[in-house]
């Protein structure tokens, strides 16, 4: 909807085009293709734009329109100066000739509200208020205020009843509707799209012509930068037809032609039916031109509804809108090309198209009906088929998860959202499953931390100890005068020292064998003579993790250690490449013939521990798959539910009764809102995921080739539970690794309530995150396993910051959208990215082949 001149003007003139005889029809059109503005705000009360009949295009002014039902018949009255005496105005028309009042309560509405907002630059926003009068709640006494500024009062206020701003009532009653300063809102607005004028009672019943209800409907090609070898040819180019007579371009109806969209459907075109030519303008790259367009009154449509059959045109790279507005597909593909190049609003998009038409004495349309435009071209576009990597296959081994703040607001949720996350009414039920405390090698938390702790013991530099007879009592200085800061020194080193034989005495308790390794490395001796190996420490710092042992010894790895111990000699250690911090240990030139064995021997009590958890965790089958048919399959669904992945649902996701009552959940937030931390023990902050008026984001699956697999919108903030959902409901088997930004919390969760589903599965943190988790051990590192699997390093795990980055480039944009056009906008974005990269694998792959 416009408010200015410049921008109604631009918008009018694309549809006053339709010269017909009866100018409501105009009006319909222009209302239900959002470019004019008729929006019920409350009750029986409608604010409407202006709209100028002659020329047939909207003006910048606004007015209210307001009904009754007497004695069963609608009145209605409208404060345009054209409603004057008996004679209606064009609101009214519309009003009664749409059957309105139908449709909305009774109640009416009070005080003071914000109908619609824009950004006009860079430094200043338009608002509009709907105002009742103090004085008077009747029709005459309403009055639409307007603000145009940064601030609420830095800006420019007008009211259209009262030129005396110092004493208007109607502003005094709007202003505190307004933040004192609009702060980040205007960040960037110069490349923002522009926020959508919304109503905030979201009742508004008026039906606008978008996405699925133009009169083009039949699917369309993609850009043809962006085509795949795999792609479907669905109709062929022709050239236009010229009328001899005029020597304009004229569109004739064909068969499957059909109307916008009837109450039961659409109705086709009738060769046996009369048709005419009338005129339309069909908008291309450059210019814009007059063309013919053959129309059929449609017969099932009330005519009231104006609506007619006209020509679906792709086979001429046209879109048709709605009869009087024809854009070519170029001029639309360009816009696609524009926004994921970079970052490139509609606003800053159509500014730039008006002035190339400008050269040629033409007008470009207003953004509103652009987008409207653009929007519905998009719905129609084939982009199938491209959410999967021609290397690692339908389902790769590897998959890279990463939640994004690509969010839109949260008021325009809608209850049709449908993240993986969603429990279906035949969810199945894991009664069983609960939570197990202690799941780490070592149970005692105190024993882990002593662990740790004596692997950071205080440097012995510039110290010397006491005689060995006296037990290695607290050190002294060589010094007959030592300074404050040996002293000082001294009493960490003799603190240290009293730690270690109790930390062996207790691992002695759990494994003899490891208790030994510990004294030999980490004992007082040791400590006082020599720094531990690197090895050695990693390998002491994974026992003691505050991770479950599962992260340090998956099922697979386990079944190779079984392997591994029939037979424990060197010539067999790659069995145990996937646990490095056993592999290393065996592999060190530390670790002479007289260890070998008592490794061994500790190799099997990690074997056996980790046999007693993994049995323990497994108290439920395989999950089951879905009823046939309770899963409907809709390949246009995604548009609604905002959940797009390349592999189908399987499954619905499973409820877990002891893990998702309250108390449980409540606990685990508390705990990690008191850290403020992304995960227990984990020191990897989120400060982006605070309170803000935007949905979560969005969580996206990547290979290792950063082409996207899918992705689905996250109404609230990114959380496990997403990632888990989207696998176990749509993976037949789970990956062999999963790489997350938060893996060191995201294995546990997983392992905890599927065991059996991701019992092969690594979980790990990729190398770029991987410096914010100071506090996690390197067995939930990709890098402690690619150092010694060559296989592993070739991985590229940043491959999801390079899609993130180029996600950046519609981050404000899709901010100021709707749910539908925020789930459209993103897809095409996330195709066109595969699609280029694709293409790219494909050349790069030919010219090996072929020696290109």
């Amino acid at each position: 909807m416009g408010s200015h001149a410049e921008e109604g003007a631009g918008r009018g003139d694309g549809l006053s085009v339709a010269l017909q005889a009866n100018s409501l029809e105009v009006f319909a059109s222009a209302v239900s293709s959002g470019v004019a503005g008729f929006k019920h705000i409350h009750g029986r009360l409608f604010v409407v734009q202006g709209w100028d009949v002659v020329k047939r295009q909207t003006k910048d002014t606004w007015h209210h329109l307001q009904y009754q039902i007497i004695g069963g018949e609608v009145t209605s009255g409208c404060s345009c100066p054209v409603a004057t005496g008996a004679l209606l105005c064009i609101h009214q028309r519309y009003f009664v000739d749409a059957g309105l009042a139908e449709r909305n309560e009774a109640n009416l509405c009070m005080g003071a509200l914000i109908f619609f907002q824009r950004p006009l630059s860079t430094v200043s926003f338009l608002s509009l208020f709907s105002v009742e009068s103090k004085s008077s709640s009747a029709l005459k006494g309403r009055a639409i205020v307007s603000h145009t500024g940064s601030s609420r009062t830095g800006g420019i206020w007008k009211c259209s009843k009262d030129t005396n701003l110092d004493s208007c009532s109607h502003i005094a009653e709007a202003l505190p509707l307004l933040p004192e300063e609009f702060g980040d809102l205007l960040e960037g607005l110069d490349l923002a799209e522009e926020l959508t004028a919304k109503d905030l009672y979201n009742s508004s019943n008026l039906s606008e012509r978008g996405p699925g209800s133009t009169v083009s409907y039949l699917p369309v090609h993609p850009p043809k930068w962006t085509r795949l070898s795999t792609d479907v040819t669905m109709y062929h180019v022709l050239p236009y037809t010229l009328d001899p007579a005029t020597g304009q371009i004229r569109f004739s109806l064909q068969e499957g032609d059909s109307c916008c969209l009837c109450s039961n459907g659409r109705t086709f075109f009738d060769r046996n039916q009369l048709a005419e030519y009338r005129p339309a303008k069909l908008y291309t790259l450059t210019s814009l031109y007059e063309v013919q367009v053959q129309m059929q009154k449609c017969p099932q449509c009330p005519s009231k509804n104006a609506r007619w059959i006209g020509p679906d045109l792709r086979h001429y790279e046209v879109f048709n809108y709605n009869n009087s507005v024809l854009v070519t597909h170029e001029l639309l593909n360009e816009y696609t090309s524009a926004y994921t190049s970079s970052e490139t609003p509609f606003i800053a998009w159509t500014i730039q198209l008006s002035r190339r038409y400008d050269n040629y004495n033409t007008r470009f349309m207003g953004p509103d009906l652009f987008r409207a435009v653009w929007f519905s071209f998009a719905y129609l576009q084939k982009f199938d088929e491209d959410m999967a990597c021609t290397t690692c296959g339908p389902a790769p081994e590897t998959v890279i998860w990463d939640g994004i703040t690509l969010s839109f607001g949260k008021e325009h949720l809608t209850s049709s959202l449908r993240p993986p996350t969603f429990k279906h009414p035949e969810s199945q039920e894991r009664k069983t499953i609960k939570y197990r405390p202690k799941q780490q090698l070592l149970p005692d938390r105190s024993l882990r931390k002593a662990v740790r702790d004596a692997l950071s013991g205080p440097s012995v530099a510039g110290l010397k100890a006491t005689a060995r007879d006296e037990g290695f009592a607290q050190p002294v200085s060589a010094s007959p005068s030592p300074s404050k800061a040996l002293f000082r020194q001294a009493g960490l080193v003799g603190k240290h020292l009293k730690l270690l034989p109790s930390v062996a005495s207790a691992l002695k308790e759990r494994c003899p064998e490891l208790a030994f390794l510990f004294k030999h490395f980490l004992g007082e001796e040791a400590y006082i003579e020599r720094t531990c190996p690197k090895v050695w420490k990693n390998f002491f710092l994974q026992i003691a993790a505050e991770e479950l042992v599962l992260q340090l010894v998956n099922y697979a790895s386990w079944m190779d250690v079984v392997a591994f111990l029939k037979d424990p000699c060197r010539e067999r250690i790659d069995l145990l490449i996937g646990v490095p911090a056993m592999y290393k240990v065996f592999e060190s030139k530390e670790t002479d013939h007289t260890l070998q064995p008592l490794l061994v021997v500790v190799l099997r009590w990690v074997k056996k521990e980790t046999r007693l958890l993994l049995k323990s965790m497994i108290s439920e089958g395989p999950l089951e798959l879905a009823r046939e048919g309770s899963i409907p399959y809709d390949i246009d669904d995604w548009r609604k539910t905002g959940c797009f992945y390349s592999l189908r649902a399987i499954c619905h996701r499973p409820t877990y009764p002891f893990l998702e009552n309250s108390s449980y959940l409540k606990q685990e937030e508390k705990l990690q809102e008191a850290a403020g931390k992304r995960g227990d023990r984990c020191g990897k902050y989120y400060s982006q995921y605070g309170e803000r008026r935007l949905t979560g984001g969005i969580m996206v699956c990547w290979c290792t080739h950063s082409i996207c697999y899918g992705f689905h919108c996250i109404p609230f903030s990114e959380g496990r539970d997403d990632v888990f959902s989207a696998m176990v409901t749509r993976w037949p088997v789970a990956p062999k690794r999963v790489i997350y930004d938060f893996a060191c919390a995201l294995g546990p969760y997983c392992m905890l309530r599927e065991p059996q589903f991701f019992g092969n599965t690594h979980f790990a943190i990729d190398h770029f995150h991987a410096t914010g988790h100071s506090k996690c051990s390197p067995a939930a590192f990709l890098s402690e396993y690619s150092n010694i699997n060559p296989r592993l390093s070739s991985i590229n795990s940043s491959a999801a910051e390079c899609g993130n980055g180029a996600l950046r480039r519609i981050r404000k944009s899709v901010s100021y959208m709707g749910q539908e056009r925020a789930i459209i906008y993103t897809k095409v974005f996330l195709s066109v990215w595969n699609r280029l990269k694709l293409r790219r694998m494909d050349a790069v792959i030919s010219a090996q082949t072929y020696g290109m």
